[in-house]
């Protein structure tokens, strides 16, 4: 026992005895009554004795009063409250553990405070508690077996089915939805009950939200906040709030949420059968239990006082130990990852044991100091090793409290940021790959949070775990671009998740097949090799310049005596040639030219630059210039510079100069000769081999190209020459044939990435590094392109446009270390399978479709057999030719020059009208436009010379406009009009190309326009040109008259067989013949000519104007019967008069029409729907009819290309064999804008032709033309004309390089199934009543329920004045999305009904048979031919407005007084999954309808509706006749012809089922609710006078 006073008269408390954990019996009790009854005794003396010296025991013993009164009213609060039992079992596991832990610490002060006073006796100490240490002896034995029996058991043993309570306790807090809030006072607030908001968030919210953390942490603190309001427990709540405030205070000063997290009062835990402190207990026992029952465990040696103590040995890759101890004395280490080894090893030269070393905390060394970032960046030797870095940066990188702060920042904001901007993956759909998770990749994450970072380096290690490093990297990535969190969730891999993982792990394993160990790359080289490297002027990276000196550039000259120039301008073009000759005409204007900052220098030894200057000039390299010769711009002197490079390969004497340079100098000047050189800068050839092919193809291609060469004399290097290798390094890209990959090599990308990790190490990235190094991860990208995605904020920071911020720093970061982490992707799989079918999400020629296709048309099997014997020939170089179209138009210069075979260098279209122009970027894309004639200026013109200094030849073709020269047009004023006065442009512009272009170049023209002007006309516009005009018309090689003057200055006789020329009074008419192309290859199926075979053509194509009145002074009008005025007028005037006789139509059974767009497309030789592009599909679903005009007026200013193919054929007779016109006329059928080779034929045919039909269509399959697709993919991204190679504009055209009519496809729209069943319309309806309605169904406890709530919230609808459409549609949509609520809710139905007797709908009242009559002849003699037909139909068929707006030609069949209308898509019809029909057996509707057929017809066929215009526009025509019928105050709607309709059919009938049929109506009770309400509504219809006499004066007869 020790004295509480050590002098006389002290009283003595017993001593405190250190008990195990867990231990109690009766030594425990005894100690407590033991140290009660001692502070009793003591407090009095104390208190009267209070000195000096003893004043600090005295306090000490009165704060132990204190607080024992306050643990005694603590424990009767605690007996008061009810037993919680997951807090008892707390308890029970913490008891022991926790009075273990308080008395060891209580022993040691007391062992500090003996030690203290045992140097003499005048100090004193304190202790407030003692116990025998003859029990603690006792009871030892005792309290290690407890401590190894788990805290579950010993409480089963205790109280049986404790533990099941306390599980199912536990549930029911955490999950229980009948859990309610409930507080001691009564209430009727709402807000005070119901379920706890912590239900909620953990059975609802919780499973949406998956990994986001941050939210889910906030939502958990407000619902238990709420929930404690709601209890009215107002200090807790406010605990719970203060606990968040101070948990999130601490995470932001800390960085992490380690620490902070155990602020919170009510933290967020993991789903578990048990609480956290449970589980955590089980887990502090299970460490303890370890520490008894493992033999190996031993005392560690203290170093110190206070400091760690020393562990047994060391874990295989991690764990770490601290143990606590004191000078002189032992501490007991603690370990992290078990125990195992000896306890140390004895020192050879001292004879000593040697405690083994601890082991450290995940990336601390031996030493004891954490490995950096740069440290593990400099220790990577190879690629494998780069990315079990990368991974354990990622993995555990960011939890090491002593790693750099720069690294922690920079791997937060990658872990932490988004780079899509999408919608966070609360729930991942079916069928989604990203975000994706762990998977099989969860060992690698366990793992290396175990692991030291100094083991990460290991080569055991690295194999094992490379791969599947790699592999979590790349997820990370992929997953982060997505738009998702960076680090994958747990879970399992769904299949196409799984897929996605396999191929990935394959790039990352044939990386790692070719990895290989190398030096590393140090931080200093790293300085070293950047430093050497400076950004040109257009951004490259190029090398230092190095300074010259004589030494260096002497060898490098030519021999004194030897040498010679070449005269290059034998060996240029024209334009070329002439620049050659005249330099000052390249000069740009002083304002024009833009200076560099730094102009060029000369990079010499001070010393030796006059001494080179002299050398060059004597060896007559260079001459003198003075300086006040040399150009100067705005005071600065424009001068070249002279500088060096160094080179890896040097001369013995250390020149760097080229091997192959030095040995030809050496031959050269030992054998005395002069010398020259041819150098091939390098040849590659691949073959691709076969499972059992040799490769001897590509072997004997070598071997035969190196004899060529040697006898040619071409220098091959012997160093560089490989053939027959697997793998090989060509331009610094690597092709594997073992693997079967391209790309760059894995030396080169590891170092690539340690450059990159290098530059984010530092703490900050300078422009020029990010430069560089993006500049050389371009390269890399280069084989995998989307990879160049990545790449955003990179191009803003380098380009200098931006401000470099903190967050454009961070983002800069963020995208090069997504460079890295994706390195393993960015290489080509050169044995990537062709798929055997293609999918597109738009393949249908309407739009909307979703299609996939496994067999080609015949028009795709065409198209792959001509190309490939495109390919397979010699290839085709482009005329030296120039094509300069003015006035274009739809481009027929470009498709006769097509049709001619020729490939012209360059096209120039100069077309005001933008429908043109999007027909020819479609069919000839890379085609220079121009739209405006008047801004061709001298400037424009010079930089067309710039562009195109190989032409020889221009072709300038002009059609200029016709308008004021036709015939058939009254009051002409000929080449004085507006349009046809452009004419005088077209020399303005001539002029400035031969001036422009030089005399060198020979300029052909080729003028044209319609033959019917008047001869004054031509007479003054060939005086203007020089010479007399052909005459052509293609009515000798197909039955259409497109009779055109053509003025040229070359001469058409005796250029072409078959082609006849006779002089007339002032033209030459040209005559070529053809065979005439039967009607089945251009007219539309259903429709036949009677012309054909009776020597009739059709007259020229003429513009589609439509007009409210006729043209003054129309064409051929005298001429015409009253029949065919008749159809001009129902027309609407659109052509003149003439065109509409009898012989020019074409008809069907029922109906008649002119020559569509289609066929006249055909018959002017331009291809397959070669205009069908002039609108867009958006644009032509608005107005089909304007679209057909557009296309008709575009073809009616067009040439034939039957005629003027002649003028192309002979403008490029230079460059062309002799062609017969039979030839050339039997390729007009070749596709808009392709151009096939001489010896292919196709004639017209209503299909995509390209000149080459197979017969055995079997061997040609979609994996055919995939892979031809590909092979024309252009390498720069751009998109590629594929049916002519030519690259088309991606910054200003969509991809437009396919066409759909090659494949077949199986199309499905996309339709989700759920929704098929309701219309949009209905949808949107359905929705707008849930979301009244879904609150009500929300506040239901059971489905008894559902009724009552409903009721309540119709009456509440009532009162507020809401309509009816709500309550029907909401009641509908809740047996919509809840089918099991059908017949659940009776009262609500019942209320339903009630409101709908006392609130009558509004119906729409029934028209009458005579006034629907009225209304159709008014709108006829408007000549609206579609409101007055249809008027007529939906009375007579009694048809809904969406029906009837939806209605097209085909489906309406005519007979000769009846007909048949058939109707897709109805309300009923969708029901029952089939379309209906219904008889037209009104004479009146017949006929109408005949007329209207026809007049459609004519304008575009049956893929247009017989509405054209949208439904609003039907409900406004309407109501205006309404209103000038003076019936608006009736109320008459569209859905009047319905309703009168059926009463009209009723009334006649008198038969019940008949209207019943003939409506549609699935229900007698509603047809009869619609026919009753139609007759009460007839006697009271009552017209005005107005109305009367409207009646009377617009009627049928």
């Amino acid at each position: 026992m020790e004295d509480l006073h050590r002098g006389e008269g002290a009283e003595k408390k017993p001593e405190r005895r250190v008990e195990g954990p867990g231990e109690k019996g009766k030594s425990e009790k005894k100690a407590k009554k033991d140290r009660r009854d001692a502070v009793k005794k003591a407090e009095p003396a104390a208190i009267k004795d209070i000195t000096t010296s003893n004043l600090q025991d005295q306090l000490a013993l009165r704060a132990a009063t204190v607080a024992q009164e306050r643990q005694k009213k603590r424990q009767i609060e605690k007996k008061k409250e009810d037993r919680d039992p997951s807090k008892e079992l707390l308890r029970i596991l913490t008891k022991s553990l926790g009075k273990k832990k308080k008395e060891k610490k209580t022993g040691k002060k007391k062992r500090k405070k003996k030690r203290g006073s045992s140097s003499g006796s005048g100090g004193t100490t304190s202790s407030l508690g003692a116990s025998s240490r003859g029990s603690s002896s006792e009871s030892e034995s005792s309290s290690e077996e407890t401590k190894l029996e788990p805290p579950l058991k010993r409480k089963s043993k205790e109280k049986p089915g404790s533990v099941l309570q306390l599980l199912v306790q536990h549930a029911r807090d955490q999950l229980d939805q009948t859990a309610k809030v409930s507080i001691l006072e009564k209430t009727a607030d709402p807000t005070n009950m119901g379920i706890k908001l912590a239900s909620y968030f953990s059975i609802v919210v919780r499973p949406q939200m998956g990994q986001a953390m941050g939210p889910l942490r906030e939502m958990h603190m407000l619902t238990q906040a709420m929930d404690l309001l709601r209890q009215g427990q107002l200090g807790l709540c406010g605990d719970v709030l203060a606990g968040r405030f101070m948990s999130l205070h601490q995470s932001a000063l800390d960085g992490s949420w380690s620490s902070a997290k155990f602020l919170e009062l009510m933290p967020l835990e993991d789903t578990s059968a048990a609480g956290s402190s449970v589980i955590m207990q089980a887990r502090k026992h299970a460490k303890l239990a370890a520490k008894v029952a493992n033999p190996d465990w031993v005392w560690g040696a203290g170093k110190a006082k206070g400091g760690r103590g020393k562990s047994s040995s060391w874990q295989d890759y991690g764990g770490d130990a601290k143990g606590k101890g004191k000078k002189g004395a032992k501490g007991r280490g603690k370990f992290k990852g078990g125990w195992s080894g000896a306890q140390g090893s004895e020192d050879p030269d001292t004879g000593k044991r040697k405690e083994k070393q601890p082991p450290q905390p995940n990336g601390v060394t031996e030493r004891g100091k954490a490995m950096s970032l740069k440290e593990s960046i400099g220790s990577c030797r190879s690629f494998a090793q780069v990315g079990c870095v990368l991974c354990w940066w990622v993995i555990a990188g960011t939890e090491l409290i002593l790693v750099e702060k720069a690294a922690v920042s920079f791997l937060g904001d990658f872990l932490q940021s988004k780079v899509a901007d999408v919608q966070s993956y609360q729930i991942k759909k079916r069928g989604m790959i990203f975000p994706l998770r762990e998977g099989d990749l969860h060992e690698v994450t366990s793992f290396l949070k175990q692991t030291r970072l100094e083991c990460v380096f290991e080569d055991k290690l690295v194999e094992e775990w490379s791969s599947k490093a790699w592999q979590y990297v790349v997820f990370c990535c992929l997953n982060r671009l997505a738009g998702a969190a960076a680090c994958p969730s747990k879970g399992r891999w769904t299949l196409s998740e799984r897929r996605a993982a396999e191929s990935i792990a394959g790039y990352v394993q044939s990386r790692l097949a070719r990895d290989h160990r190398g030096a590393g790359l140090s931080e200093e080289a790293w300085q070293k090799e950047l430093a050497s490297r400076q950004v040109g002027y257009g951004g490259e990276e190029v090398s230092i310049c190095h300074k010259l000196s004589w030494e260096q550039v002497l060898p490098g000259l030519p021999p004194e005596t030897h040498g010679g120039c070449v005269d290059c301008l034998d060996w240029v073009g024209p334009r070329t040639r002439e620049f050659l000759l005249s330099p000052q005409t390249l000069v740009k204007d002083v304002a024009e030219i833009s200076l560099p900052e730094r102009m060029g220098r000369i990079h010499a030894v001070e010393g030796d630059i006059l001494k080179i200057a002299c050398e060059l000039v004597r060896r007559r390299i260079c001459t003198w210039v003075p300086l006040d010769n040399v150009f100067e711009v705005r005071g600065r002197k424009i001068l070249n510079g002279l500088f060096g490079v160094a080179k890896t390969t040097t001369l013995e004497s250390g020149r760097p100069l080229p091997p192959w340079f030095t040995a030809l100098l050496t031959e050269a000047r030992s054998d005395n000769t002069c010398w020259w050189h041819i150098y091939l800068d390098n040849f590659c050839a691949g073959e691709r081999l076969g499972a059992s092919s040799a490769g001897d193809w590509g072997r004997q291609c070598h071997e035969a190209a190196e004899r060529c060469w040697r006898e040619a004399g071409v220098i091959s290097s012997e160093k560089k020459r490989v053939s027959g290798e697997v793998t090989v390094q060509e331009l610094g890209a690597e092709i594997n044939g073992e693997m079967g990959t391209l790309g760059i090599s894995t030396a080169k990308l590891e170092k690539l990435c340690l450059t990159t990790l290098w530059a984010l190490a530092q703490p900050r990235i300078e422009r020029k590094t990010v430069q560089i190094i993006a500049g050389r991860w371009m390269f890399a990208l280069q084989f995998k392109r989307p990879g160049m995605s990545l790449l955003q904020a990179v191009w803003k920071y380098v380009g200098g446009k931006e401000k470099a911020t903190e967050k454009l720093l961070r983002q800069v970061r963020g995208e090069l270390f997504s460079l890295v982490c994706c390195a393993p992707l960015f290489q080509c799989n050169l044995r990537a399978a062709v798929a055997p079918l293609v999918v597109a999400s738009d393949a249908s020629n309407s739009g909307g479709a979703v299609g996939v296709s496994e067999t080609l048309t015949q028009e795709g099997k065409d198209f792959v057999s001509t190309t490939e014997r495109i390919e397979r020939g010699i290839p085709c170089k482009p005329a030296p030719v120039l094509l300069v179209s003015l006035f274009n138009g739809i481009g027929g210069c470009f498709r006769a020059y097509d049709v001619a075979g020729l490939l012209p260098m360059g096209r120039i279209a100069v077309e005001i009208n933008e429908d043109a122009n999007r027909i020819t970027a479609r069919h000839w894309p890379g085609t220079l436009q121009i739209k405006d004639i008047h801004t061709v200026t001298r400037d424009v013109v010079r930089e067309w010379s710039a562009r195109f200094l190989q032409v020889a030849e221009i072709h300038v073709w002009a059609g200029f406009p016709c308008q004021d020269l036709c015939g058939a047009k009254a009051g002409r004023k000929n080449l004085m009009g507006k349009n046809s006065s452009l004419f005088w442009e077209i020399p303005r512009v001539v002029t400035l190309i031969k001036e422009e272009f030089g005399a060198t170049v020979v300029v052909k023209e080729v003028l044209e326009n319609v033959q019917s002007m008047d001869k004054s006309a031509t007479e003054e516009i060939s005086r203007a040109f020089g010479a007399w005009p052909y005459g052509l018309d293609c009515v000798d090689a197909v039955p259409l008259r497109r009779p055109r003057f053509c003025w040229t200055t070359e001469v058409i006789e005796g250029v072409i067989p078959g082609v006849v020329v006779e002089s007339k009074s002032y033209w030459k008419q040209v005559q070529a013949q053809a065979e005439c192309p039967k009607t089945e290859q251009w007219i539309d199926p259903g429709f036949q000519w009677n012309g054909d075979g009776k020597d009739i053509v059709f007259p020229t194509c003429m513009r589609s104007i439509p007009r409210q009145a006729p043209p003054p002074k129309p064409a051929g009008l005298e001429k015409c019967s009253e029949t065919t005025v008749q159809r001009w007028r129902e027309d609407s005037f659109r052509y003149p008069p003439y065109q509409y006789q009898p012989q020019y139509l074409l008809c069907s059974e029922d109906s008649w029409r002119l020559l569509n767009a289609n066929e006249k497309e055909l018959l002017l030789g331009y291809g397959w729907q070669h205009t069908k592009t002039a609108w867009s599909a958006s644009r032509i679903k608005q107005n089909r009819v304007g679209y057909s005009d557009v296309r008709n007026s575009l073809l009616g200013d067009s040439f034939s290309i039957f005629s003027f193919v002649i003028l192309a054929v002979v403008c490029s007779k230079r460059f062309l064999p002799t062609i017969p016109y039979v030839v050339l006329a039997g390729r007009m059928g070749l596709a808009p804008g392709f151009r096939a080779a001489l010896r292919c034929s196709a004639p017209l045919d209503r299909r995509l032709q390209y000149g080459f039909s197979t017969q055995d269509g079997s061997s040609i399959s979609v994996e055919h033309l995939n892979r031809l697709l590909l092979r024309k993919t252009n390498h720069t991204g751009s998109d590629v004309r594929v049916i002519t190679g030519e690259i088309m504009n991606a910054k200003t055209y969509p991809r437009q390089s396919v066409a759909a009519q090659w494949w077949h496809w199986r199309e499905r729209s996309k339709i989700h199934l759920d929704d098929a069943a309701l219309s949009v319309k209905t949808q949107q309806r359905y929705y707008c009543a849930l979301r009244k309605l879904l609150p009500t169904i929300e506040r239901c406890k059971c489905a008894d329920d559902l009724d009552l709530k409903i009721c309540n919230w119709i009456r509440r609808m009532w009162k507020s004045g809401e309509p009816l459409v709500y309550i029907g549609d909401g009641l509908c949509a809740m047996h919509f999305f809840m089918p099991w609520s059908k017949g659940k809710v009776p009262g609500a139905w019942k209320l339903f009904a009630v409101w709908r007797r006392l609130e009558i709908p509004s119906r729409a009242p029934p028209l009458t048979w005579d006034l629907v009559k009225s209304f159709s002849s008014y709108e006829l003699s408007l000549r609206r031919h579609e409101m007055s037909s249809l008027l007529l139909l939906a009375f007579h068929c009694l048809l809904r407005t969406g029906e009837l707006l939806q209605l097209y030609p085909e489906d309406i069949l005519l007979g000769r007084s009846h007909g048949v209308l058939s109707l897709k898509g109805t309300k009923s019809g969708k029901r029952n999954a089939a379309n209906e029909s219904i008889s037209i057996t009104n004479e009146l509707v017949v006929e109408s309808l005949r007329s209207l057929l026809s007049y459609r017809r004519q304008c575009g066929g049956p893929s247009q509706p017989l509405w054209s215009s949208s439904h609003a526009a039907f409900r406004s025509r309407f109501k205006v006749l309404c209103d000038r019928f003076d019936v608006q105050h009736h109320a008459f709607r569209p859905y009047s012809l319905r309703r009168g309709g059926a009463t009209d059919l009723f009334q006649r009938t008198r038969s019940m089922e008949c209207a019943l049929l003939r409506g549609r109506w699935e229900s007698s009770r509603v047809a009869r609710i619609y026919i009753s309400d139609g007759l009460s509504f007839l006697p009271s219809l009552r017209f005005t006078p107005k109305t009367q006499s409207m009646m009377n004066r617009f009627s049928y007869a």
